[in-house]
């Protein structure tokens, strides 16, 4: 119980501190609908050019896939990471009854949940009204527990990335390739379901999907999904990126004790 009461701390703490720049968050905000805005252009020119691709369908996908993307600055996440136990912050959270991982999770709820509630039902909007798509309440509701899901499953995939420090150094190249490669295999350059049998068929035995497609696949209908699967696939890989995440931490933490000594 002390644990859920510190939690609730840290998050009315995260909330202040983000509050208080203003600026930052609109840049953030404003960054959505001119990235959206480059993929209607760029899959209207390709509609033109009689490609034969259902454009309305792609862009209330990618309305969906950006909401997903921008949500929070996660190599920023993977960088501070790295930064804290590059220079020793982590030793605060040796001494404190605070894990490192409940701090970050807390300042990623504040802001995550701060721009989904402005870009969300814009994202929403879009889907409405430029697509064909049929929106009922169970699978509004549906899509709300995977995009909670993704989220989830985005932040302990990225802070797995920053705990690689113990192990090696300051990696901005590791954290950028990353991010490329997460970009792609999540649909958030090309939707998934345009990509080769064979291709999908090997992203299938990643987590990147549930990062954020399986999610906009649900909402849009841009290939069959069944919600039950995904969910339980979806959990599957949190529960498995949390004890990757685990089992990193207690192996950083015990190097660097074994440093110390």
């Amino acid at each position: 119980m002390t644990s859920f009461y510190s939690f609730i701390s840290l998050l009315k703490l995260q909330l202040r501190q983000f509050t208080a720049f203003r600026f930052d968050t609109f840049t953030k905000l404003a960054g959505y609908p001119l990235q959206l805005g480059m993929m209607v252009v760029l899959w209207g020119f390709l509609e033109e050019l009689g490609t034969g691709f259902d454009t309305q369908a792609i862009i209330a996908y990618y309305a969906i896939i950006f909401v997903c993307q921008k949500q929070y600055p996660f190599v920023r996440l993977a960088l501070e990471v790295q930064m804290k136990i590059f220079q020793g912050d982590i030793f605060r959270n040796y001494v404190q009854p605070i894990p490192l991982i409940s701090e970050l999770f807390a300042k990623y709820c504040v802001q995550a949940m701060f721009y989904l509630l402005i870009a969300m039902p814009l994202a929403l909007f879009v889907v409405v009204g430029l697509s064909d798509v049929a929106l009922s309440v169970s699978r509004v509701i549906g899509f709300f527990v995977l995009c909670i899901g993704a989220a989830i499953l985005c932040f302990l995939l990225w802070y797995m990335i920053g705990l690689t420090a113990f192990f090696t150094t300051m990696n901005r190249g590791a954290v950028q390739l990353f991010s490329i490669v997460q970009d792609f295999a999540k649909g958030a350059i090309v939707p998934l379901s345009l990509l080769p049998d064979s291709w999908n068929s090997v992203l299938a035995m990643t987590p990147f999907p549930h990062m954020a497609h399986t999610a906009a696949a649900y909402l849009t209908q841009i290939e069959p999904t069944n919600f039950w699967d995904v969910m339980a696939l979806q959990w599957l890989w949190i529960g498995i990126a949390y004890l990757g995440c685990v089992a990193l931490w207690n192996k950083g933490v015990k190097r660097d004790n074994l440093s110390l000594v």
